[in-house]
Order: structure tokens, then C-alpha cells, then sequence
């Protein structure tokens, strides 16, 4: 499963990623600009966002799409 985290500079430093990198082949960006986010969701299957705001246009651009954690 292709998963991309948006935003992981915003949960801090110090939280471990690996049961999540070993179950998906991650994508981590510390932080995503809205003009950003569609093309970084492309493919996705499962995308992990913490302050990043998805909306229709996002889920239109990702058909692939699945799974949005929050």
C-alpha cells in the first residue's frame, strides 16, 4: 500500500514511524502547502494528515484513494 503522511513535522520529532513504514511504503513530508497537496496525494492509497485540510478537489485528483487518517 502506497500511504503518504502530509504533515509529520506537526506531531513533533520524537514520535516513531516505523510500524507504519513497515506496513506501507510511506512517503513522510514535514510539511505541505495547500498548492501542494494534490499532487502529493497522486497514487495514494492511504494519506495521514494531522493540520493539512483535504477537500473534494483533493479526492477528485486521488482515485486511488482508500484511506484518510487523521
Amino acid at each position: 500500500m502506497r500511504a503518504v503522511f502530509l504533515d509529520a513535522e506537526t506531531l513533533g520529532h520524537d514520535v516513531d514511524l516505523s510500524p507504519l513504514e513497515s506496513a506501507a511504503q510511506l512517503r513522510c513530508y514535514s510539511r505541505t502547502s495547500p498548492d501542494q497537496v494534490t499532487e502529493r496525494i497522486r497514487g495514494a492509497e492511504a494519506v495521514l494528515v494531522n493540520k493539512v485540510v483535504l477537500g473534494d478537489q483533493h479526492f477528485a485528483a486521488a482515485p486511488n484513494l482508500k484511506l484518510v487518517v487523521v
